[in-house]
């Protein structure tokens, strides 16, 4: 009888670590999908930003072109 109870203390026990390992491993998972989209976002945002400094470069050229390729007389 002692042998059968030190078995299911083993056994209970095996399995209380299993599902610990088995939470560890789901919330290991979810932290390294969250960092994905964590970076996924950041390289988005990155994105935009370099593309709005883009166009604000690309206008200010465009304004500068236009001045100088004004006349003299029409420059302010």
């Amino acid at each position: 009888m002692e042998i059968l109870n030190t078995w299911v203390i083993h056994s209970e026990s095996a399995m209380a670590e299993s599902s610990v390992e088995e939470r560890f491993l789901e919330e290991l998972e979810k932290i390294r999908q969250n960092g994905a989209r964590q970076m996924m976002n950041e390289l988005e945002y990155r994105a935009i930003i370099s593309d709005l400094l883009a166009a604000q470069g690309n206008a200010a050229m465009k304004s500068r072109r236009q001045h100088y390729l004004m006349p003299p007389q029409a420059r302010v």
